[in-house]
């Protein structure tokens, strides 16, 4: 139970809609999980109408989720880049230049304006990181990423998901170059996040990103 409730967002929306769950279903932990992970949308339809019959609320953190990412998008078409890049990278510590290097400095204001005007970033600047940066809940960046890959059409993901490992790239190389420790090291984690997502990438996105990597593990 305890390495359970681990593997969960620990809020007490989640943890209660996992107890419904699990109480009404029988489901196994092993198999929410993978549920959680692999089906959000439609785990989260059967989570609403467990809700309704248990306890008369019907909002789970994906449709919460879901609602302020669409609100978010409707706001600005240039957002929805933006919002894929930060999910594709590390939750903690997204450095506001690398969203500077995507689109404009006005553009990147305004977006971080809204996520916190949507509570979708836990704070807007981390003291302990080497550069102005934010960090948003995993669950949240989870949820976030799982709607765009859906939201977002084949051609068109690729073609941001391309554009997206070339400004990491650039970003990267700029870092090198300049000799900025603090900032190489931050970026690995962005670097090696971002190839996690193995399922997403064509192999010459992951070839441009892994290169670059490959030249950030050498400096250091």
């Amino acid at each position: 139970i305890k390495r359970f409730l681990n593997e969960i967002p620990s809020f007490p929306l989640d943890v209660s809609i996992a107890a419904y769950y699990l109480k009404t279903t029988n489901t196994p932990y092993d198999k929410y999980l993978e549920n959680l992970s692999t089906h959000e949308k439609d785990i989260s339809n059967v989570q609403e109408g467990i809700l309704k019959e248990t306890a008369n609320y019907r909002k789970t953190r994906y449709g919460i989720v879901t609602l302020s990412l669409q609100r978010l998008i409707d706001t600005n078409k240039e957002f929805c880049p933006l919002l894929l890049l930060v999910s594709l990278l590390d939750s903690q510590n997204i450095p506001r230049e690398l969203l500077e290097r995507y689109k404009n400095t006005l553009v990147v204001d305004n977006f971080i304006y809204n996520l916190k005007k949507y509570s979708l970033i836990t704070n807007q600047m981390d003291k302990n990181s080497p550069v102005s940066s934010f960090s948003i809940h995993r669950s949240t960046q989870k949820i976030a990423l799982a709607y765009l890959i859906k939201a977002i059409a084949p051609e068109e993901k690729n073609r941001l998901i391309e554009s997206i490992a070339k400004t990491l790239e650039n970003y990267a190389f700029d870092r090198i170059d300049e000799e900025n420790l603090p900032k190489i090291k931050l970026l690995v984690s962005h670097c090696e996040h971002f190839l996690y997502h193995n399922k997403l990438l064509i192999p010459i996105i992951k070839g441009i990103v892994a290169g670059e990597l490959g030249g950030l593990y050498f400096y250091l």
